[in-house]
């Protein structure tokens, strides 16, 4: 009895210091390789792009590249843009916008693009993840009725 006494101290004892030493352990997260810090400089140079979106109330899928420049201060100074809506191909579509760039490297765009021809002139939002300190940007369409097959941005070497 007084053995089984003991062991229970014991635990008690272990468990005690145990948790001590948890509550006072500093999450490791901040320090965190797999946590990265993202900001608005990390999204900055020029990006090649690639993107399928279909659009759901227009029954049309549009698929296009593009290489676009982002000053790292929340603003695409320039870009061009070539995409194929299935009818028709706008090429030499200029784009400009803004982003935005939590901690968490997740983010948004909202981008204009201005072709010369009738049907190439618009604008969108998405929502982007950062991945690479910048180098890989996947984005997804936030407008409803509009899905992003894949839309990808490569930082490009300078």
């Amino acid at each position: 009895m007084i053995m089984l006494q003991k062991w229970r101290v014991i635990s008690l004892v272990v468990l005690g210091i145990s948790a001590i030493l948890v509550l006072d352990t500093p999450p490791a997260i901040a320090q965190s390789p797999f946590h990265p810090q993202c900001s608005l400089q990390s999204v900055r140079g020029t990006y090649g792009v690639f993107f399928v979106v279909s659009d759901l109330g227009l029954q049309q899928t549009f698929a296009g590249v593009a290489v676009i420049t982002a000053d790292g201060k929340g603003h695409f100074v320039s870009g061009t843009e070539t995409f194929n809506t299935g009818s028709q191909v706008c090429t030499n579509v200029e784009l400009s916008g803004t982003y935005t760039v939590n901690a968490n490297c997740t983010g948004t765009t909202s981008i204009t693009f201005t072709g010369q021809t009738e049907g190439c002139s618009g604008s969108f939002t998405q929502s982007m993840v950062i991945f690479g300190k910048g180098n890989l940007i996947k984005l997804i369409s936030t407008a409803p009725g509009v899905v992003t097959q894949t839309e990808e941005w490569q930082r490009l070497a300078d």
